[in-house]
């Protein structure tokens, strides 16, 4: 196929596709999950994790994963939505658990693992970024393109802002085994393999399309004229919800997951994953002025939970000891998640110190409970005419202006890589990449075809 018509045939094909495209649609694109999962590779700290990614066959199979759940939408089918969530993940676990007998020393239980660790990241990441960074983009006034989903022009971000560019081709899963996992949750659906291969192969595709810069840059374009703020914050350390700040975010979810598959956690130990504000926090907002994305209290959690059931032993108290009403708050207004909102019902008052305790006793979904307390205080703002006596206030987080196409601007420092080889297929030098060749046995053309067909079918999500 001649190669200067190449844009315009995926213009057409876009055009003729958009029609089937969702009107609203959720949570990350494949590409941002895969990357997330790379960047969260660079900052494991030294240890066991580290050591077993330097495999750079685990490094494969646990971006696959990370991508995994997402390939249910792709092919139509239930599982997408089933891979979301917890208690596949605990399905999962029980049949490694059934397998292997604790001996994970096999090639094949490793890949098993770090499959694992990638679809377990895809689901934190989901109920994460939605309701913080993506929450605050739509409340500093970014708008949606009508046919285009948000996380697929996010994606656009990464490739030309930041000059990420890799492809995952033949990526690794159990297949045999993943249609009775599936079945044996609480949904009890069934799924062929074949299904499942044909889902991953086309998501596969996807990432190729998705990080084609010959091909997003009108998208691309778009993007930043209507979702300037995400633009500017995507990559920002400083940025709830962000790339790196959900990266460091996997980094203690893994390590929580690692020990509870090797019987190694401690639930009241590894319970909490990271809380908003942090102990020992201070100017901590009064109220929703500023907005509620980034407003309320927020705990991640290593573990799934019940928001109905875990809230009873949730208590938010003031300096006197008095307690504050709450309410609580989930990503997609579920019951069972990983990360729980703490909203009070009244302004608190300025300059006061506040402690939020989870009582021991505090069940997890699955009904195992802490045997101490939890607790973390933090400081709210002062008045505004008692400024000049207190810690400066940070100054709010604002849309800037788009950088120069292909410019590459320098990611966040992850620290010290954790995986030497990596994986084989990264690449960050920006601009479009010899790795962006076609799939063994498709052509050129009908690669962009199934890529921009899985666009046509983004998904509107989180119905559990």
């Amino acid at each position: 196929m001649n190669r200067a018509k190449t844009p315009l045939l995926a213009a057409s094909l876009l055009a003729l596709l958009l029609p089937l495209a969702p009107r609203h649609a959720a949570a990350n694109g494949a590409f941002s999950h895969v990357h997330m999962t790379q960047f969260a590779l660079e900052r494991l700290p030294p240890g066991e994790l580290r050591t077993f990614f330097t495999d750079p066959e685990l490094v494969l199979a646990v971006e696959a994963g990370s991508m995994f759940p997402d390939s249910g939408y792709a092919a139509g089918d239930a599982y997408g939505e089933i891979a979301h969530w917890d208690p596949f993940l605990r399905s999962y676990v029980e049949d490694l658990e059934a397998r292997y007998a604790g001996d994970y020393s096999s090639r094949e239980a490793k890949l098993r693992i770090a499959f694992l660790l990638g679809f377990a990241a895809h689901g934190l990441e989901d109920q994460s970024y939605d309701t913080t960074l993506l929450a605050r983009a739509f409340e500093a006034g970014d708008t949606e393109i009508p046919g285009l989903s948000f996380d697929q022009i996010a994606d656009y971000f990464l490739t030309f802002d930041h000059g990420v560019s890799f492809t995952l081709d033949d990526p690794y899963a159990p297949y045999a085994d993943l249609p009775a996992i599936i079945a044996a949750g609480p949904d009890g659906h069934n799924v062929d393999e074949a299904v499942i291969r044909d889902a991953m192969g086309t998501m596969s595709t996807l990432i190729r399309v998705q990080g084609n810069t010959r091909i997003t840059r009108n998208w691309y374009a778009q993007g930043w004229e209507s979702f300037p703020f995400l633009g500017t914050h995507y990559y920002n350390e400083e940025a709830v919800g962000s790339v790196p700040w959900l990266a460091t975010l996997l980094v203690k979810y893994w390590e929580v997951l690692w020990a509870r598959v090797h019987r190694t956690d401690v639930l009241t130990r590894d319970l909490l994953l990271r809380t908003i504000p942090e102990d020992g926090a201070t100017n901590w907002n009064v109220d929703f002025a500023d907005g509620r994305a980034w407003g309320r209290i927020a705990l991640f959690f290593g573990y799934a939970i019940d928001r109905d059931t875990l809230g009873p032993f949730v208590t938010l108290r003031d300096a006197a000891g008095a307690t504050v009403p709450v309410s609580f708050e989930t990503a997609y207004g579920g019951r069972d998640r990983h990360l729980l909102f703490v909203v009070p019902e009244a302004t608190l008052a300025f300059d006061t110190e506040h402690t939020l305790t989870i009582g021991a006793g505090a069940p997890t979904l699955y009904g195992d409970t802490t045997d101490a307390p939890l607790s973390f205080s933090f400081r709210t703002r002062c008045a505004p005419d008692r400024l000049a006596e207190c810690p400066p206030l940070t100054p709010p987080l604002v849309a800037g202006m788009r950088p120069m196409m292909d410019a590459g601007t320098p990611r966040p420092d992850a620290g010290t890589p954790a995986v030497d080889a990596g994986s084989a297929t990264l690449k960050k030098d920006g601009g479009c990449s010899a790795a962006h060749g076609t799939p063994r046995g498709t052509s050129q053309a009908a690669a962009w075809l199934v890529g921009l067909a899985v666009v046509a079918l983004r998904r509107v999500r989180r119905r559990r």
